[in-house]
């Protein structure tokens, strides 16, 4: 495989990672020294593998709670790769699933995200920079694919979208201020 390949992979594996709420999946894609920079103003910058997976396992929880599922996909639109790192740039989008018996609406919210990864020396790519911040879905929605680069699913728009200024007012919606999904 290719570089490009792997790093494109690399997406496909992390989110299965949130749609089966399993953190051992997540973990193996962050070196040990990663850091997370979320666009939650009263949050520092997260330095370390096991703070960030402590964010996730949180995250998780509350999914998992309220018995409610994830979907998320990345459509990457930029990449600058070297020998052992790689920029990318591009959307996110994550479709909340509650729980059937509630009767509420898939809600969506989506973001824009910077990876950069790092190849160890067995040829396999982590994040070691995972930055984030809101949008509107409509941005993912109108991506366009580029050669070589992950272009994700084909999710469609028939979601309820929740906008950037009430998303952390949705009572449904699991994902408050203090972590978003890169």
């Amino acid at each position: 495989m290719t570089d490009n390949e792997i790093i494109n992979q690399n997406y496909k594996t992390f989110a299965s990672g949130f749609e089966n709420l399993d953190i051992s999946i997540i973990e193996t894609m962050y070196t040990d020294d990663a850091v997370y920079l979320s666009e939650t103003p009263n949050q520092g910058i997260i330095t370390g593998k096991p703070q960030i997976i402590e964010l996730y396992q949180h995250f998780f929880e509350k999914i998992a709670k309220r018995e409610a599922r994830i979907e998320v996909d990345f459509r990457v639109i930029n990449r600058k790769l070297t020998n052992d790192s790689a920029t990318d740039v591009g959307f996110y989008l994550v479709r909340f699933h509650p729980k059937k018996e509630t009767g509420d609406q898939i809600s969506v919210f989506s973001g824009k995200f910077v990876f950069v990864s790092q190849k160890d020396t067995n040829n396999q790519w982590q994040f070691i920079v995972d930055s984030n911040t809101k949008m509107n879905p409509e941005l993912y929605y109108s991506a366009k694919p580029i050669s070589n680069l992950y272009y994700g699913r084909q999710f469609n728009t028939e979601a309820k979208s929740i906008s950037v200024e009430n998303e952390a007012e949705v009572g449904s919606v699991p994902v408050e201020a203090e972590h978003r999904i890169p």
